[in-house]
C-alpha cells in the first residue's frame, strides 16, 4: 500500500548520503520514476530512507520533497526504510524562506529557554546559542538547529547531556517545520 512521506535531498534531488540522483517528477504533476532498494531493506544498509513530519529535524538539507512509498517498510531511527519510493513534489516553501524561518525559530526557542536558566549555567549554554546565531547568515540550517538542540540538552542536563531533552527539542523543531510549511501527508 502506498503512503506519503518526506525526504530531504541535496540540490538537484541528490541523496546526501547515497549520492543517488532521484528521478524528478514529470510535467503535469506526475510523480518521478520509482527507486527500488534492490536488496532486502535494512537500516543504514539497503532501502530508501524517508521520514515522517515528526522526524524532519533529523534530516535537514537543501530540498524538501514529498515522496510516495510502496511495498514493505521498516521503522528506523528517526526514519522509515522503504522498499520503493518516488518523488511526488518539492515543498518549494522550504527553499523560499522556510529553512531560514526554521533556523531562526530554533535558535530563538533555545535562547528563550536559556535566558530563564540560572546565571551560573548560562555561559556554556549561551555559547551554543551564539554558535547557532553564527550559522544563520551562512544558511547552515542544520548546524543552527543542532546547536540550538544542544543548548536545550545541556540546559536540562545541567552537568551532563540530557538525551531526552535533546529529542524533545528535535521533536519541537520537527513540529515547527511541519506547521510552518503546512505539511500534511493525509
Amino acid at each position: 500500500m502506498s503512503q506519503l512521506a518526506c525526504k530531504f535531498l541535496g540540490r538537484g534531488a541528490i541523496g546526501p548520503i547515497s549520492e543517488v540522483a532521484w528521478p524528478m517528477p514529470a510535467s503535469q504533476g506526475r510523480p518521478g520514476a520509482w527507486l527500488e532498494a534492490g536488496a532486502p531493506i535494512a537500516q543504514c544498509q539497503h532501502g530508501l530512507h524517508v521520514c515522517q513530519p515528526s522526524e524532519l529535524a533529523h534530516w535537514l538539507h537543501d530540498e524538501l520533497w514529498l515522496v510516495e512509498t510502496d511495498g514493505p517498510a521498516l521503522p528506523g531511527i528517526d526514519c522509515v526504510i522503504a522498499t520503493r519510493a518516488r518523488l511526488v513534489r518539492e515543498v518549494a516553501a522550504w527553499q523560499k524562506g522556510g529553512a531560514a524561518r526554521f533556523a531562526h525559530a530554533a535558535r530563538d526557542h533555545a535562547a528563550q529557554l536559556v535566558a530563564a536558566a540560572p546565571a551560573t549555567a548560562q555561559p556554556r549554554l549561551l555559547q551554543y546559542v551564539a554558535d547557532a546565531s553564527f550559522h544563520l547568515p551562512h544558511g547552515a540550517t542544520a548546524l543552527a538547529a543542532f546547536c540550538s538542540a544542544m543548548a536545550v540538552a545541556w540546559l536540562h542536563g545541567g552537568d551532563h547531556f540530557d538525551g531526552d531533552a535533546y529529542r524533545r527539542e528535535r521533536d519541537w523543531q520537527s513540529a515547527f517545520i511541519a506547521a510552518d510549511l503546512q505539511l500534511s501527508l493525509g
